[in-house]
């Protein structure tokens, strides 16, 4: 994986339950989907990279299938979190024109966006098994959050290529990359000074 990290639980977890638009919101969860096709993909190859690192071919691999079952697991925790509504809903389609929750699933023959905000037939439960105790969470001093955070800021920029390249070819213009960069950058930030990220 060169390098390729995923984008930690706390920064997921601040994403999904900070105080983020919903537009940077998706830019952001775009921005760190691309993380996990990168790595599995080998986008850092010479050769032979697999096709999770091209949109078109990624899903031939199985690991896609568990990969975007968490990016939905994602999203129901976003519109299940306290002061959000789950028909949370906008943007901008390609071509320009503003996203509606009336848009059709093309793929998907007259579905529309808000035929998918509750799907009765998929619900997440939490986990039941047993995990390892956490660690309790103690704030960092200012100077201990910058020391972590010079070291969070190391692994970040090692997958900061691959990430953007995958989100530009997933649609994202440029200054959406670099939106969705800074908000994952914040969440990351927030994590390190609350203490919850190493």
């Amino acid at each position: 994986m060169d390098g390729i990290t995923f984008d930690e639980p706390p920064v997921l977890r601040a994403l999904i339950l900070g105080r983020t638009s919903y537009a940077a919101f998706t830019e952001a969860i775009e921005w760190s989907h691309g993380g996990p096709h990168s790595a599995i993909g080998g986008a850092q190859l010479t050769t032979n990279e697999g096709d999770m690192s091209f949109v078109p071919t990624s899903p031939n691999d199985p690991a896609f299938y568990l990969h975007h079952a968490f990016i939905d697991y994602l999203w129901a925790r976003r519109q299940a979190a306290p002061g959000r509504s789950a028909n949370e809903y906008g943007g901008t389609n390609r071509g320009g024109r503003p996203a509606r929750s009336s848009d059709r699933l093309s793929p998907f023959g007259r579905a529309t966006v808000a035929s998918t905000f509750s799907l009765p037939c998929v619900t997440y439960a939490e986990p039941r098994a047993t995990t390892s105790p956490r660690r309790p969470v103690q704030r960092r001093s200012r100077l201990a959050a910058l020391r972590v955070g010079a070291v969070v800021d190391a692994r970040r920029v090692r997958r900061e290529a691959a990430q953007a390249a995958f989100a530009r070819s997933s649609g994202l213009g440029a200054a959406a990359v670099a939106r969705a960069r800074r908000t994952v950058v914040a969440a990351s930030d927030g994590a390190v000074a609350a203490g919850t990220l190493d």
